[in-house]
């Protein structure tokens, strides 16, 4: 091994241990990524995939949430199966959190391997591919990703390999690559569905430009269009059987949830508001603000932009421009053509510059046009590509350095290196974060017992729910995002406000003065006739201040006396409860796990901190932005559009009126996609 390629070697073994280092001892009992929504959301989907595998059942929907009305999994998350599917042997070989860990790190090394082949068609200087491998492996997109529990989105493995059979598809006569690069397309849409549209984008960029100035030897223009048409046609018959359903779903107006109501944007406003009246965070990518963050309206109607992770190293991407400058001009080309469309598309529909909004007319017109962007609230995911061959391009760097200053190449690489350490510390993403595997006790009790759904206090109080719920299995009153009225059943919704007994017992659990200050026995009847067996109080939400001193104690205490006395009123003495949940048996079937009892918890567990907790939408975070060429329309317009009518919220789910923006839960990959 060459002296640099050995420093190389070094580098990345520092860096890697750096990143992983403090969580390699606990890959068996943490989970590697923050505890956040997505994480939990995917923690339920890989065991829900799972048991529909093992147990015959099916994959688009469900009564495990919002029972017994169920959910349109599909409808939500899309087909984005792959890799839930991939890892159902790894975790029931390892385990649900080993298996976790396993299965991502090494998604994560095999989609290296394969941008270190991609690399090999541009440069055969094994000190670039060394680099660009190492700065592509830790690239904050990819690290991102994970750290929010979306190994969906951050494994790579396909995508790269796409753009390496689309670029040969390109300049290279016959079958073999346009058939693989179709198939890999399809694979790539059953990863994660937007990803295929991103990877199209770049097919159709790079094949259009290669027509227009063909490579050599691909054997001209009309050949090119051809082999590219039938790597589409390939792709499109593969994921047909999924991806023709969710096209008419998607064009049928109220089969699919949330999408957004592009028919008021102009080039005055395009405020992310759902047909629904939901207005939601879009995540978006400004380069000229050098991050990713979410564009958004607040409470008082303001457009805001929330700054949440900056995807581009300082150092790396001057070596990506370095590269591109100096490549020659028809690859330089290529890769720009390749690029420029998933470029615009991450942008969204409003280009900020400092504290102003532009529109973004290519994008605004595409979504009016094309149903299926309006449920892309995520545009900024687009920049996985960018991510992938602006990684060529760093590589493409490294290598003019050391063509022109051999001496100052290896130095450019510890510096880029080092720069990328730094910046994935800034960034929350060094060292890695991982979260506790364990199921609270009161948890793992109901996984015994009379079966039966149950009824969570406060309702919408944490979505670990999801990750509980692998281990009970129980069906349960609430659900994914069961605090965004675009994803909640409207049963499910009626059932919480009509029924006395659960809309009282609701707001009991939340505080609430708007409920019932009685409740009709049949309404009691109603529930358990519905499937509903025990009530779980989740005491994390009441005893997160408990250390607090004088009133607020005394007024936090009084609280729970209080909630306790009300609960025994509706539903008895609580059956199981230790520090972090109590168990409540309405209708008297005894102890779920009376044979086989866990030890219980003896402290609260609270809410986890996560790195971008404190950033909301009415924070002083949030960036108020000006309009030089329009003026946003009132919030109103938005909700008259979608008919939302004025209500107070109560303990069937907030209006969209009252709803900031930032509880409502985008949760994307398979937790809200």
């Amino acid at each position: 091994m060459s002296r640099p390629r050995l420093a190389v070697g070094v580098l990345a073994a520092l860096l890697l241990l750096a990143v992983l280092g403090p969580a390699l001892p606990h890959l068996h009992d943490h989970f590697l990524g923050s505890e956040y929504v997505d994480h939990y959301g995917t923690q339920w989907f890989y065991w829900f995939v799972g048991r529909a595998l093992t147990e015959g059942g099916e994959f688009s929907h469900t009564d495990l949430f919002f029972h017994p009305y169920g959910k349109d999994i599909f409808g939500h998350t899309g087909t984005n199966v792959l890799d839930a599917i991939l890892a159902v042997p790894v975790l029931a070989v390892l385990g649900p959190v080993l298996g976790y860990n396993v299965f991502v790190l090494v998604g994560a090394a095999l989609s290296a391997a394969a941008f270190s082949l991609l690399l090999r068609e541009f440069t055969d200087d094994r000190l670039a591919v060394a680099a660009g491998t190492l700065l592509f492996a830790t690239s904050p997109f990819v690290l991102f990703e994970l750290v929010e529990g979306r190994p969906t989105q951050a494994i790579l493995l396909l995508p790269v390999l796409f753009v390496l059979t689309a670029w040969r598809t390109a300049e290279r006569r016959g079958l073999r690559w346009p058939l693989a690069a179709g198939l890999l397309l399809a694979l790539t849409g059953y990863q994660y569905w937007y990803y295929a549209l991103f990877g199209g984008l770049v097919a159709l960029g790079h094949g259009l430009w290669c027509a227009r100035r063909p490579p050599d030897d691909s054997g001209g223009p009309v050949r090119i269009l051809a082999r590219h048409a039938l790597m589409a046609a390939v792709a499109a018959v593969v994921v047909a059987p999924l991806a023709w359903p969710m096209i008419q779903a998607t064009a049928e107006a109220g089969a699919v949830p949330g999408l957004l109501n592009v028919e008021l944007w102009d080039m005055g406003d395009q405020t992310p508001a759902t047909v629904e009246g939901t207005v939601v965070g879009m995540y978006t990518w400004q380069p000229g603000r050098l991050t990713a963050g979410f564009f958004a309206r607040n409470k008082a109607g303001e457009e805001i932009f929330l700054d949440y992770v900056q995807l581009v190293p300082l150092l790396s991407g001057a070596l990506a421009l370095l590269g591109l400058w100096v490549a020659p001009p028809r690859r330089r080309a290529r890769l720009l053509a390749a690029m420029v469309f998933c470029a615009v598309l991450a942008l969204g529909p409003t280009i900020l510059v400092a504290d102003l909004a532009f529109p973004n007319p290519p994008y605004i017109l595409a979504a009016k046009a094309i149903p299926f962007l309006r449920r892309l609230w995520w545009p900024a995911r687009a920049t996985a590509f960018l991510a992938i061959l602006g990684g060529v391009a760093v590589a493409l760097g490294v290598a003019a350095v050391r063509r022109r200053w051999p001496g100052l190449a290896l130095p450019a690489v510890v510096l880029a290196v080092a720069g990328q350490g730094l910046h994935l510390q800034r960034n929350h993403m060094l060292p890695f974060p991982s979260w506790t595997g364990e199921i609270p006790a009161g948890y793992q009790c109901l996984a015994d017992g009379p079966p039966g759904a149950i009824i969570e206090l406060p309702y919408a109080f944490t979505q670990a729910h999801l990750y509980y719920q692998t281990f009970h299995g129980r069906p349960m009153l609430g659900g994914m995002i069961e605090n965004n009225p675009v994803f909640t059943p409207l049963e499910s919704i009626q059932l919480r406000r009509e029924n006395t007994w659960v809309r009282r017992l609701l707001g009991l659990g939340s505080g609430l003065r708007d409920m019932p200050e009685g409740w009709e026995e049949e309404d009691r009847q109603a529930a358990y006739d519905l499937g509903y067996r025990y009530v779980v109080l989740q005491k994390d939400a009441f005893d997160t201040q408990l250390e607090a001193e004088g009133l607020l104690d005394n007024a936090i205490k009084m609280r729970r006396r209080r909630l306790n006395k009300q609960l025994r009123e509706m539903v008895g003495r609580s059956v199981y409860e230790d520090a972090r949940v109590a168990i409540y048996d309405p209708w008297e079937l005894g102890l779920p796990c009376a044979d086989d009892p866990p030890i219980p918890d003896t402290h609260v567990y609270g809410i986890p901190d996560h790195p971008w907790f404190e950033r909301t939408f009415d924070s002083p975070w949030a960036l108020t932005l000006r309009r030089p060429l329009g003026a946003a329309h009132p919030l109103e317009t938005y909700l008259d559009a979608a008919g939302v009518e004025p209500r107070e919220s109560g303990p069937e789910g907030p209006d969209p009126r009252d709803m900031s923006p930032e509880v409502q839960e985008t949760g994307d990959n398979h937790a809200g996609e």
